[in-house]
């Protein structure tokens, strides 16, 4: 059953975040295959097709932290998974379970990259 009441079944929001953390996967598989590391191509007057890798936060912060960070942020991203998926099964208004699917399959995508590659590999340069 897709739908209870006003909400959608934790079936379904699992299911997004499953999708987004395997399209995460496979476009960082993609441009690991096809770019080289540091390569940059720009799309749009704001956005660039990048190759890099990420070991510390967003922005990089702590990516010169000399290896912790990978373990720091293992941890925080199991935690933030935890709690997301404490909210989804709270049965909330389904745009608000969206949203906590989407940043769920995100957080997988990343956890993925770190337990894995020991970095989270960076493709998307939006800016300003």
């Amino acid at each position: 059953m897709p739908f209870i009441g006003n909400n959608l079944s934790p079936y379904v929001l699992f299911s997004i975040s499953g999708l987004i953390a395997a399209s995460d996967q496979t476009v960082k598989w993609l441009v690991q295959q096809t770019m080289a590391y540091g390569e940059s191509i720009a799309v749009t007057p704001f956005f660039n097709w990048v190759h890099l890798w990420n070991t510390g936060a967003a922005f990089s912060l702590f990516a010169n932290g000399g290896g912790w960070q990978r373990y720091f942020f293992i941890g925080i991203a199991v935690v933030v998974s935890i709690f997301l998926i404490k909210l989804i099964l709270e049965n909330r208004h389904k745009g608000e379970a969206i949203a906590y699917s989407l940043i769920l399959g995100g957080a997988m995508g990343n956890l993925i990259d770190r337990v894995f590659r020991g970095y989270v590999v960076d493709s998307f340069d939006f800016y300003w």
